[in-house]
């Protein structure tokens, strides 16, 4: 039912108000046909590669075309944003259902869910101009990541994992109290450390003097912060559960879902090279810091067990870099990244988390990762 009312509005856009392309309509045509013959098993393949790899992207082009074009006509924004709002939330659902929840492979199912979650990130947002403060929350992509933590849960069920994201906690005789006082109270201070280091003008300012009168905090900022912090988080926890699972034999089983985990949540961040002012160099930089700080979440996730101390810390980062204005920035002391071209402040946030992380990863704390990694797909 979807995919052909998505067939009509194609038509109707391509032929009424000229703001479709025929390439929405071929892949509708195309998935289409796909439908019909999927029983065939090469046909049904590639059924499932076009719903995962296009579908999604397209439906939601479509409702953000359909939002844009109510408007056109003079109908009420009001209604327009609440038909918008309620259409985000289950606009995936026959996508997560039909074309990956029937995947059987954990390596496949990484990346149907890498996918789905990369073309969400880059789906035009209708713009509300009379209602600016929800235009803000909508704009910050809050809807698109509710959406998407609503799809991760059903997928979750839908693949036979139980939805566990904040583990129960048991007395373990690994556990150390101080051990877990200070990686939360350590990762906490590195979150502010990494972000007042880049706007600081001096080294206290970078490391315990942080002047939040250098932040202008906004909703659009709010929401920003929230809206990363719940999808990246909840998308983090899915990662892990299924790479636990697929190296469930291996000696190095929480090294190596630490390590991927991580990798798989940083390469996303090269969505930011659309931006036509980007650079590639610098992006890298980012990601291979943002690879470490994942490093550290993930073992710190694994340690206390708990999603919601990762969504807090999270927000946290990015309030921090989502309130901080651009003649901030430019105008700090840069302590760390004037050196080596960026290489030295890449290397020290880098080496810090990993520093923890392989802490972590050792004698009773270890232990502790494996007890709860144990409960986490048990």
């Amino acid at each position: 039912m979807q995919l052909f009312l998505n067939i009509l509005l194609s038509i109707y856009f391509l032929v009424f108000d000229h703001t479709s392309n025929v390439a929405i309509l071929v892949i509708l045509v195309l998935s289409l046909f796909l439908n019909i013959f999927r029983k065939n098993k090469i046909i049904g393949h590639l059924n499932q590669l076009v719903g995962v790899v296009a579908l999604s992207y397209v439906f939601q082009f479509n409702l953000f075309q359909l939002a844009e074009m109510l408007m056109k006509v003079k109908i009420s924004e009001t209604l327009v944003l609440l038909l918008y709002v309620l259409t985000s939330l289950v606009v995936l659902l026959p996508v997560t259902f039909v074309s990956c929840g029937t995947i059987k492979n954990n390596w496949l199912r990484i990346l149907a869910l890498i996918t789905v979650i990369l073309t969400n990130c880059i789906i035009p947002i209708p713009n509300f101009e009379n209602l600016p403060q929800f235009n803000r929350v909508i704009g910050s992509g809050l809807i698109t990541s509710i959406a998407l933590v609503i799809a991760m849960i059903l997928l979750i069920k839908q693949w036979g994992f139980s939805i566990r994201p904040s583990i129960k906690f048991k007395k373990s005789p690994n556990l150390k109290w101080w051990v877990l006082i200070s990686v939360l109270v350590f990762t906490t201070w590195f979150v502010f450390f990494s972000q007042f280091v880049d706007i600081a003008q001096n080294w206290a300012g970078a490391l315990w003097n942080w002047d939040m009168r250098l932040l202008d905090p906004n909703p659009f900022a709010i929401s920003s912060a929230i809206s990363a912090a719940i999808s990246e988080e909840f998308e983090r926890y899915v990662l892990i559960l299924l790479l636990l699972v697929i190296f469930k034999k291996s000696k190095y089983q929480l090294t190596f879902t630490i390590c991927l985990s991580s990798f798989f949540w940083a390469i996303g961040h090269y969505l930011q090279l659309m931006n036509p002012n980007s650079s590639f160099y610098i992006i890298t930089l980012k990601n291979i810091m943002i690879w470490g700080m994942g490093c550290l979440f993930a073992a710190v996730y694994l340690y206390c067990g708990r999603l919601e101390v990762l969504i807090i810390l999270h927000f946290i980062l990015d309030f921090i870099a989502y309130s901080t204005p651009e003649f901030v920035r430019s105008s700090s002391w840069n302590i760390l990244g004037r050196y080596a071209n960026g290489l030295v402040e890449t290397a020290v946030l880098t080496l810090i988390p990993l520093l923890v992380t392989f802490i972590l990863l050792k004698g009773k704390n270890k232990k502790v990762l494996e007890e709860n990694a144990m409960q986490l797909i048990s």
